[in-house]
Protein backbone atom coordinates (compact mmCIF):
# COMPACT_ATOMS: atom_id res chain seq x y z
CA UNK A 1 0.00 0.00 0.00
CA UNK A 2 2.77 2.22 0.80
CA UNK A 3 4.85 1.62 -1.82
CA UNK A 4 2.15 1.93 -4.26
CA UNK A 5 0.94 5.13 -2.75
CA UNK A 6 5.03 6.32 -3.04
CA UNK A 7 4.87 5.19 -6.77
CA UNK A 8 1.72 7.43 -7.17
CA UNK A 9 3.40 10.53 -6.25
CA UNK A 10 6.76 9.75 -7.98
CA UNK A 11 5.07 9.25 -11.02
CA UNK A 12 2.55 12.80 -10.28
CA UNK A 13 6.01 14.70 -9.71
CA UNK A 14 7.59 13.66 -12.63
CA UNK A 15 4.47 14.37 -14.58
CA UNK A 16 5.04 17.92 -13.53
CA UNK A 17 8.52 18.10 -14.47
CA UNK A 18 7.87 16.58 -17.46
CA UNK A 19 4.99 19.67 -18.13
CA UNK A 20 7.38 22.42 -16.88
CA UNK A 21 10.24 21.02 -18.95
CA UNK A 22 7.68 21.03 -21.76
CA UNK A 23 6.01 24.44 -21.44
CA UNK A 24 9.58 26.03 -21.61
CA UNK A 25 10.59 24.27 -24.48
CA UNK A 26 7.46 25.24 -26.28
CA UNK A 27 8.39 28.99 -24.86
CA UNK A 28 11.74 28.56 -26.57
CA UNK A 29 10.60 26.81 -29.58
CA UNK A 30 7.74 29.51 -30.22
CA UNK A 31 8.39 32.92 -28.64
CA UNK A 32 5.84 35.77 -28.47
CA UNK A 33 4.85 37.75 -31.95
CA UNK A 34 6.20 41.29 -31.05
CA UNK A 35 4.08 44.42 -29.74
CA UNK A 36 5.50 46.39 -31.93
CA UNK A 37 6.17 45.54 -35.74
CA UNK A 38 8.16 48.88 -36.38
CA UNK A 39 10.51 51.06 -33.92
CA UNK A 40 8.36 53.97 -34.32
CA UNK A 41 5.62 52.47 -32.69
CA UNK A 42 7.72 50.93 -30.14
CA UNK A 43 8.73 54.48 -29.66
CA UNK A 44 5.38 55.62 -29.44
CA UNK A 45 4.60 53.55 -26.95
CA UNK A 46 7.57 53.80 -24.67
CA UNK A 47 6.77 57.97 -24.79
CA UNK A 48 3.60 56.31 -23.23
CA UNK A 49 5.21 54.59 -20.86
CA UNK A 50 3.35 51.16 -21.73
CA UNK A 51 4.57 48.19 -19.85
CA UNK A 52 5.22 46.20 -22.96
CA UNK A 53 7.60 48.62 -24.33
CA UNK A 54 9.53 48.22 -21.63
CA UNK A 55 9.89 44.14 -22.12
CA UNK A 56 10.77 44.98 -26.25
CA UNK A 57 13.47 47.60 -25.04
CA UNK A 58 16.03 45.78 -25.81
CA UNK A 59 15.36 43.84 -28.33
CA UNK A 60 14.65 47.18 -30.48
CA UNK A 61 18.13 48.47 -29.49
CA UNK A 62 19.75 45.35 -30.61
CA UNK A 63 17.99 45.67 -34.05
CA UNK A 64 18.84 48.86 -34.73
CA UNK A 65 21.12 50.28 -32.20
CA UNK A 66 21.96 53.73 -34.25
CA UNK A 67 18.52 54.53 -34.33
CA UNK A 68 18.11 53.88 -31.11
CA UNK A 69 20.45 56.02 -30.05
CA UNK A 70 19.43 58.82 -32.12
CA UNK A 71 16.29 58.99 -29.42
CA UNK A 72 18.38 58.21 -26.38
CA UNK A 73 19.18 61.86 -25.50
CA UNK A 74 15.32 63.07 -25.89
CA UNK A 75 14.16 59.80 -23.83
CA UNK A 76 16.68 60.50 -21.30
CA UNK A 77 15.13 63.52 -20.37
CA UNK A 78 11.30 61.95 -20.42
CA UNK A 79 9.14 63.21 -17.31
CA UNK A 80 8.72 59.86 -16.08
CA UNK A 81 12.28 58.35 -14.27
CA UNK A 82 11.64 54.81 -15.28
CA UNK A 83 12.12 55.99 -18.75
CA UNK A 84 15.27 57.65 -18.15
CA UNK A 85 16.72 54.69 -16.32
CA UNK A 86 16.15 52.41 -19.18
CA UNK A 87 18.21 55.00 -21.44
CA UNK A 88 21.12 54.75 -19.13
CA UNK A 89 20.87 50.74 -18.54
CA UNK A 90 20.86 50.39 -22.57
CA UNK A 91 23.84 52.26 -22.62
CA UNK A 92 25.56 50.15 -19.28
CA UNK A 93 24.82 47.31 -21.75
CA UNK A 94 25.79 48.76 -24.66
CA UNK A 95 28.44 51.78 -24.01
CA UNK A 96 28.86 54.59 -26.33
CA UNK A 97 31.36 57.36 -25.17
CA UNK A 98 29.28 59.90 -27.91
CA UNK A 99 26.38 59.82 -24.80
CA UNK A 100 28.92 60.48 -22.00
CA UNK A 101 27.57 63.70 -21.13
CA UNK A 102 24.08 62.21 -21.34
CA UNK A 103 25.06 60.23 -18.84
CA UNK A 104 26.62 62.26 -16.55
CA UNK A 105 23.58 64.63 -16.59
CA UNK A 106 21.86 61.51 -15.46
CA UNK A 107 24.48 60.76 -12.54
CA UNK A 108 22.28 64.12 -10.90
CA UNK A 109 18.91 62.89 -11.51
CA UNK A 110 16.55 63.67 -8.60
CA UNK A 111 15.48 59.85 -9.05
CA UNK A 112 17.76 57.54 -6.81
CA UNK A 113 16.84 54.26 -9.44
CA UNK A 114 18.33 57.31 -12.50
CA UNK A 115 21.20 57.65 -10.59
CA UNK A 116 22.27 54.08 -10.10
CA UNK A 117 22.01 53.09 -13.58
CA UNK A 118 23.77 56.44 -15.20
CA UNK A 119 26.67 55.29 -12.16
CA UNK A 120 26.50 51.26 -13.81
CA UNK A 121 27.05 52.75 -17.56
CA UNK A 122 29.47 55.54 -16.71
CA UNK A 123 31.62 52.79 -15.38
CA UNK A 124 31.34 50.57 -18.28
CA UNK A 125 32.74 53.28 -20.06
CA UNK A 126 35.99 53.92 -18.05
CA UNK A 127 36.51 52.99 -14.29
CA UNK A 128 34.37 52.81 -11.28
CA UNK A 129 32.64 55.79 -9.94
CA UNK A 130 32.86 55.67 -6.62
CA UNK A 131 30.96 55.65 -4.21
CA UNK A 132 27.77 54.33 -5.96
CA UNK A 133 24.91 56.35 -5.33
CA UNK A 134 23.03 54.44 -2.64
CA UNK A 135 18.86 56.02 -2.17
CA UNK A 136 20.17 57.94 0.56
CA UNK A 137 23.51 59.76 -0.05
CA UNK A 138 24.23 63.54 0.17
CA UNK A 139 23.95 65.43 -2.72
CA UNK A 140 27.88 66.61 -2.41
CA UNK A 141 28.78 63.17 -2.17
CA UNK A 142 27.12 62.43 -4.94
CA UNK A 143 28.44 65.54 -6.98
CA UNK A 144 32.06 64.85 -5.79
CA UNK A 145 31.72 61.14 -7.50
CA UNK A 146 30.78 62.72 -10.55
CA UNK A 147 33.39 65.21 -10.54
CA UNK A 148 36.42 62.86 -9.32
CA UNK A 149 34.91 60.76 -12.73
CA UNK A 150 35.38 63.88 -15.01
CA UNK A 151 38.53 64.24 -13.65
CA UNK A 152 40.13 60.83 -14.73
CA UNK A 153 37.92 60.87 -18.48
CA UNK A 154 37.56 64.13 -18.96
CA UNK A 155 34.47 63.62 -21.22
CA UNK A 156 33.42 67.14 -22.16
CA UNK A 157 35.73 70.38 -22.34
CA UNK A 158 35.56 72.25 -18.65
CA UNK A 159 33.21 74.87 -20.55
CA UNK A 160 30.90 72.24 -21.66
CA UNK A 161 29.73 71.15 -18.32
CA UNK A 162 27.48 74.20 -17.24
CA UNK A 163 25.68 72.94 -20.68
CA UNK A 164 25.57 68.85 -19.80
CA UNK A 165 22.85 70.58 -17.11
CA UNK A 166 21.14 73.20 -18.74
CA UNK A 167 17.09 73.84 -19.10
CA UNK A 168 16.91 69.98 -17.24
CA UNK A 169 14.26 70.12 -15.07
CA UNK A 170 15.10 66.59 -13.78
CA UNK A 171 17.95 67.09 -11.98
CA UNK A 172 19.06 67.41 -7.86
CA UNK A 173 21.96 70.23 -8.82
CA UNK A 174 23.74 71.26 -5.46
CA UNK A 175 26.42 74.15 -4.68
CA UNK A 176 29.42 71.58 -5.62
CA UNK A 177 28.45 71.72 -9.38
CA UNK A 178 27.15 75.09 -9.01
CA UNK A 179 30.43 76.24 -7.70
CA UNK A 180 32.46 74.53 -10.77
CA UNK A 181 30.31 76.54 -12.82
CA UNK A 182 31.32 79.41 -11.82
CA UNK A 183 34.75 79.36 -11.94
CA UNK A 184 33.97 80.79 -15.20
CA UNK A 185 30.40 82.60 -14.92
CA UNK A 186 31.29 84.62 -11.58
CA UNK A 187 34.87 83.97 -12.12
CA UNK A 188 36.45 85.83 -8.79
CA UNK A 189 39.53 88.24 -9.26
CA UNK A 190 42.86 86.99 -6.83
CA UNK A 191 42.94 90.76 -5.31
CA UNK A 192 39.63 91.66 -4.31
CA UNK A 193 40.20 95.25 -3.43
CA UNK A 194 36.95 96.39 -5.80
CA UNK A 195 34.38 95.30 -7.52
CA UNK A 196 33.76 97.74 -10.08
CA UNK A 197 32.19 100.54 -8.19
CA UNK A 198 35.32 102.83 -8.26
CA UNK A 199 36.48 102.02 -11.90
CA UNK A 200 32.81 103.87 -13.14
CA UNK A 201 33.73 106.59 -11.29
CA UNK A 202 36.39 107.67 -13.85
CA UNK A 203 35.82 105.16 -16.86
CA UNK A 204 31.97 106.04 -16.85
CA UNK A 205 31.37 104.78 -20.44
CA UNK A 206 33.36 101.73 -20.42
CA UNK A 207 31.85 100.53 -17.12
CA UNK A 208 28.97 100.95 -18.99
CA UNK A 209 29.41 98.96 -22.13
CA UNK A 210 30.78 96.13 -19.48
CA UNK A 211 27.55 96.41 -17.53
CA UNK A 212 25.46 95.71 -20.34
CA UNK A 213 28.15 92.97 -22.34
CA UNK A 214 26.93 88.87 -21.91
CA UNK A 215 29.82 88.56 -19.19
CA UNK A 216 29.13 90.92 -16.86
CA UNK A 217 25.80 89.03 -16.96
CA UNK A 218 27.21 86.13 -17.11
CA UNK A 219 24.73 83.88 -14.52
CA UNK A 220 21.90 85.00 -16.18
CA UNK A 221 21.58 83.04 -18.94
CA UNK A 222 23.22 79.69 -17.31
CA UNK A 223 19.35 78.42 -16.40
CA UNK A 224 20.15 75.56 -13.72
CA UNK A 225 17.25 73.97 -12.22
CA UNK A 226 16.89 71.68 -8.52
CA UNK A 227 14.99 69.83 -6.61
CA UNK A 228 13.47 72.21 -3.73
CA UNK A 229 14.04 70.17 -0.50
CA UNK A 230 10.83 70.75 0.78
CA UNK A 231 8.41 70.37 -2.16
CA UNK A 232 10.34 67.99 -4.25
CA UNK A 233 9.73 70.08 -6.81
CA UNK A 234 11.92 71.46 -9.42
CA UNK A 235 13.07 75.13 -9.46
CA UNK A 236 15.41 77.19 -10.69
CA UNK A 237 19.20 77.59 -8.91
CA UNK A 238 19.23 81.07 -7.61
CA UNK A 239 22.99 82.08 -7.51
CA UNK A 240 22.72 84.70 -4.98
CA UNK A 241 24.07 88.42 -5.25
CA UNK A 242 26.16 87.20 -8.24
CA UNK A 243 25.46 88.14 -11.49
CA UNK A 244 28.43 87.66 -13.03
CA UNK A 245 32.13 88.63 -13.88
CA UNK A 246 33.52 91.65 -12.50
CA UNK A 247 35.97 94.30 -13.59
CA UNK A 248 38.44 93.11 -10.98
CA UNK A 249 38.99 89.72 -13.22
CA UNK A 250 40.83 90.96 -16.04
CA UNK A 251 42.20 94.38 -14.26
CA UNK A 252 43.89 92.97 -11.01
CA UNK A 253 44.49 95.24 -8.75
CA UNK A 254 47.06 94.81 -6.10
CA UNK A 255 47.17 97.35 -4.51
CA UNK A 256 45.77 100.91 -3.00
CA UNK A 257 48.18 104.07 -2.83
CA UNK A 258 47.92 107.61 -3.17
CA UNK A 259 47.19 108.97 -7.10
CA UNK A 260 50.38 110.30 -8.23
CA UNK A 261 48.98 113.26 -9.62
CA UNK A 262 45.11 114.06 -9.41
CA UNK A 263 42.66 112.83 -10.94
CA UNK A 264 44.83 109.68 -11.56
CA UNK A 265 44.03 106.37 -10.69
CA UNK A 266 44.48 104.98 -7.16
CA UNK A 267 44.63 101.26 -7.85
CA UNK A 268 47.95 99.53 -8.87
CA UNK A 269 47.30 96.65 -11.74
CA UNK A 270 49.21 93.48 -12.20
CA UNK A 271 49.79 92.52 -15.87
CA UNK A 272 46.90 91.25 -17.09
CA UNK A 273 46.94 87.16 -16.52
CA UNK A 274 43.22 85.99 -17.33
CA UNK A 275 43.01 85.02 -20.87
CA UNK A 276 40.34 84.68 -23.30
CA UNK A 277 41.31 80.94 -23.06
CA UNK A 278 40.99 80.61 -19.62
CA UNK A 279 37.21 80.15 -20.14
CA UNK A 280 36.99 79.45 -23.85
CA UNK A 281 39.93 77.34 -24.40
CA UNK A 282 38.20 75.28 -27.12
CA UNK A 283 37.77 78.46 -29.33
CA UNK A 284 41.73 79.41 -28.31
CA UNK A 285 42.20 75.99 -29.89
CA UNK A 286 40.60 76.72 -32.72
CA UNK A 287 42.20 80.09 -33.03
CA UNK A 288 45.40 78.74 -32.83
CA UNK A 289 44.81 76.07 -35.87
CA UNK A 290 43.37 79.25 -38.19
CA UNK A 291 46.61 81.26 -37.53
CA UNK A 292 48.21 78.88 -39.58
CA UNK A 293 45.54 77.73 -42.37
CA UNK A 294 43.41 79.14 -44.71
CA UNK A 295 41.87 82.43 -44.04
CA UNK A 296 39.47 83.18 -46.29
CA UNK A 297 38.33 86.96 -46.80
CA UNK A 298 35.66 88.65 -48.92
CA UNK A 299 37.44 89.92 -52.07
CA UNK A 300 37.45 93.51 -53.04
CA UNK A 301 36.64 92.15 -56.63
CA UNK A 302 34.62 90.68 -57.95
CA UNK A 303 31.60 91.24 -56.16
CA UNK A 304 30.79 88.30 -53.97
CA UNK A 305 33.78 86.69 -54.10
CA UNK A 306 35.64 85.10 -51.58
CA UNK A 307 39.80 84.79 -51.34
CA UNK A 308 40.15 81.32 -50.52
CA UNK A 309 44.11 81.27 -49.70
CA UNK A 310 44.75 84.18 -48.08
CA UNK A 311 47.14 83.86 -45.43
CA UNK A 312 49.52 85.64 -42.53
CA UNK A 313 46.25 87.27 -40.81
CA UNK A 314 47.58 87.80 -36.53
CA UNK A 315 44.57 88.94 -35.37
CA UNK A 316 43.29 88.08 -32.05
CA UNK A 317 40.29 87.66 -30.44
CA UNK A 318 39.81 91.35 -28.69
CA UNK A 319 40.72 92.57 -32.40
CA UNK A 320 36.90 91.02 -33.44
CA UNK A 321 35.38 91.05 -30.19
CA UNK A 322 36.83 94.44 -28.64
CA UNK A 323 37.75 96.72 -31.57
CA UNK A 324 39.84 99.60 -30.90
CA UNK A 325 37.63 102.98 -30.99
CA UNK A 326 38.89 106.44 -30.61
CA UNK A 327 37.41 106.39 -26.78
CA UNK A 328 39.42 103.16 -26.34
CA UNK A 329 38.89 99.09 -26.93
CA UNK A 330 35.23 98.90 -26.75
CA UNK A 331 34.55 96.59 -23.96
CA UNK A 332 30.85 95.62 -25.32
CA UNK A 333 32.21 91.95 -25.48
CA UNK A 334 30.15 91.57 -29.37
CA UNK A 335 29.61 87.67 -29.55
CA UNK A 336 26.03 86.10 -30.43
CA UNK A 337 23.85 89.18 -29.50
CA UNK A 338 25.83 91.15 -32.41
CA UNK A 339 23.65 90.66 -35.74
CA UNK A 340 26.55 92.30 -37.96
CA UNK A 341 29.37 90.24 -36.14
CA UNK A 342 27.46 87.06 -36.79
CA UNK A 343 26.58 87.49 -40.64
CA UNK A 344 30.36 88.52 -41.44
CA UNK A 345 31.70 85.60 -40.00
CA UNK A 346 30.15 83.34 -42.22
CA UNK A 347 29.28 83.23 -46.28
CA UNK A 348 26.77 81.99 -48.74
CA UNK A 349 26.86 81.32 -52.16
CA UNK A 350 24.54 79.50 -54.32
CA UNK A 351 24.69 77.96 -57.70
CA UNK A 352 23.51 75.12 -59.48
CA UNK A 353 25.03 71.21 -61.23
CA UNK A 354 23.14 68.79 -63.37
CA UNK A 355 24.08 65.50 -64.14
CA UNK A 356 22.36 63.25 -66.63
CA UNK A 357 19.10 63.03 -64.98
CA UNK A 358 18.81 66.00 -61.93
CA UNK A 359 19.40 69.39 -60.95
CA UNK A 360 21.25 70.19 -57.73
CA UNK A 361 21.21 73.13 -55.96
CA UNK A 362 24.74 74.10 -54.40
CA UNK A 363 24.41 75.99 -50.85
CA UNK A 364 28.19 76.47 -50.47
CA UNK A 365 29.10 77.96 -46.72
CA UNK A 366 32.61 79.69 -46.20
CA UNK A 367 33.85 80.09 -42.58
CA UNK A 368 35.18 83.79 -42.63
CA UNK A 369 35.80 83.70 -38.30
CA UNK A 370 38.92 82.97 -36.42
CA UNK A 371 37.36 80.12 -34.73
CA UNK A 372 34.41 77.47 -35.69
CA UNK A 373 31.20 78.39 -36.82
CA UNK A 374 29.12 78.42 -35.15
CA UNK A 375 31.43 78.45 -31.58
CA UNK A 376 31.04 77.86 -28.35
CA UNK A 377 28.30 75.39 -26.76
CA UNK A 378 25.98 72.53 -27.94
CA UNK A 379 23.35 75.29 -27.56
CA UNK A 380 24.40 76.96 -30.30
CA UNK A 381 23.42 76.25 -34.32
CA UNK A 382 23.70 77.56 -38.01
CA UNK A 383 20.54 76.72 -39.61
CA UNK A 384 20.13 76.30 -43.49
CA UNK A 385 16.59 77.47 -44.65
CA UNK A 386 15.91 75.94 -47.97
CA UNK A 387 12.69 76.32 -50.33
CA UNK A 388 11.49 76.65 -54.06
CA UNK A 389 8.93 78.93 -56.01
CA UNK A 390 6.00 80.02 -53.46
CA UNK A 391 7.59 77.90 -50.65
CA UNK A 392 8.58 78.75 -47.36
CA UNK A 393 11.09 76.35 -47.39
CA UNK A 394 12.50 73.35 -44.84
CA UNK A 395 15.41 72.75 -42.46
CA UNK A 396 17.89 71.44 -44.96
CA UNK A 397 20.83 71.12 -42.72
CA UNK A 398 21.81 72.04 -38.86
CA UNK A 399 25.50 72.69 -37.78
CA UNK A 400 26.38 72.93 -34.35
CA UNK A 401 29.66 72.98 -31.85
CA UNK A 402 31.24 69.60 -32.46
CA UNK A 403 32.54 69.25 -29.25
CA UNK A 404 29.18 66.70 -28.28
CA UNK A 405 29.61 64.07 -30.88
CA UNK A 406 26.05 62.90 -29.85
CA UNK A 407 24.70 65.38 -32.15
CA UNK A 408 26.12 63.88 -35.49
CA UNK A 409 23.51 60.76 -35.08
CA UNK A 410 20.82 63.42 -35.94
CA UNK A 411 19.79 63.11 -39.50
CA UNK A 412 20.35 66.51 -41.16
CA UNK A 413 22.90 67.69 -37.94
CA UNK A 414 26.59 67.66 -38.53
CA UNK A 415 29.50 69.48 -37.19
CA UNK A 416 30.29 73.08 -37.28
CA UNK A 417 32.05 74.98 -39.63
CA UNK A 418 36.11 74.23 -38.66
CA UNK A 419 38.12 77.26 -39.42
CA UNK A 420 38.67 78.34 -42.85
CA UNK A 421 36.23 75.62 -44.21
CA UNK A 422 34.01 75.55 -47.23
CA UNK A 423 31.13 73.43 -47.26
CA UNK A 424 28.80 72.41 -50.30
CA UNK A 425 25.37 71.27 -49.22
CA UNK A 426 23.83 69.72 -52.06
CA UNK A 427 19.79 69.94 -52.36
CA UNK A 428 17.54 68.30 -55.25
CA UNK A 429 15.63 70.98 -57.50
CA UNK A 430 11.92 70.29 -58.65
CA UNK A 431 11.61 70.06 -62.27
CA UNK A 432 9.23 72.83 -62.28
CA UNK A 433 11.22 75.16 -59.92
CA UNK A 434 11.84 78.63 -61.19
CA UNK A 435 13.81 79.90 -58.67
CA UNK A 436 15.24 78.92 -54.70
CA UNK A 437 15.75 80.81 -51.80
CA UNK A 438 17.85 80.18 -49.01
CA UNK A 439 18.37 81.50 -45.64
CA UNK A 440 20.74 81.25 -42.92
CA UNK A 441 19.63 81.55 -39.31
CA UNK A 442 21.61 81.96 -35.82
CA UNK A 443 20.56 79.88 -32.91
CA UNK A 444 21.02 80.77 -29.97
CA UNK A 445 19.87 78.17 -27.83
CA UNK A 446 18.13 75.49 -29.75
CA UNK A 447 17.85 73.05 -26.52
CA UNK A 448 14.78 75.21 -25.10
CA UNK A 449 13.39 74.88 -28.62
CA UNK A 450 14.04 78.43 -30.28
CA UNK A 451 12.33 78.17 -33.48
CA UNK A 452 12.85 81.38 -35.21
CA UNK A 453 16.43 82.69 -34.28
CA UNK A 454 18.24 85.65 -35.92
CA UNK A 455 18.07 85.53 -39.80
CA UNK A 456 21.63 86.41 -40.58
CA UNK A 457 21.12 86.84 -44.56
CA UNK A 458 18.73 85.45 -47.29
CA UNK A 459 19.69 84.55 -51.02
CA UNK A 460 17.70 84.09 -54.12
CA UNK A 461 18.72 82.56 -56.96
CA UNK A 462 16.69 82.12 -60.06
CA UNK A 463 17.03 78.60 -61.93
CA UNK A 464 15.30 79.41 -65.46
CA UNK A 465 18.86 81.00 -67.08
CA UNK A 466 21.57 78.22 -67.85
CA UNK A 467 23.39 76.64 -65.40
CA UNK A 468 26.62 78.98 -66.43
CA UNK A 469 24.79 82.06 -65.49
CA UNK A 470 23.61 81.00 -62.26
CA UNK A 471 26.79 80.08 -61.36
CA UNK A 472 28.25 83.50 -62.87
CA UNK A 473 25.36 85.76 -61.06
CA UNK A 474 23.52 83.43 -58.79
CA UNK A 475 23.16 84.96 -54.68
CA UNK A 476 26.45 85.12 -53.26
CA UNK A 477 27.24 87.98 -51.26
Amino acid sequence: MGLALLKRRHIALAVVVLGLLGAAWWAVRTPPAPAYERFDEWLIAIDRVETRAFVEARRWAAADWPRMVEHLPRLAEHSDPRVRALCCELLAERPTAALQALLLARASDRDWRVRSAAYRALKQLGGAVEPLPMRDTPLAQRERAVLAWLQRQAPVAPGELCEVYAADRHLQFGQTLAERCAACHARSATHTLTDGADCASCHGAIAQQWADSSHAQSLSHLRLNTVDPASRQPVAWSWGERRGIACGVCHEAKSVAAPPQPGACRYEFEAQKVACATCHAAAEAQWRRWLTGRQPRRASWPPGAIDLERRGDRQTCTDCHMPDTPAGRAHHLTARRDPALLAGGVSLSLSTERDRTTRQLLVTLTNLAGHDYPTGTRRRALRVYAGFDAAKGTMAAELVPGRLPELDHVEGRSAALSPGERRVIRLPIPESAKHATVRLVYVRNRLLGEAEGLVLVERRLPLTRSPRLEDEFGGSD
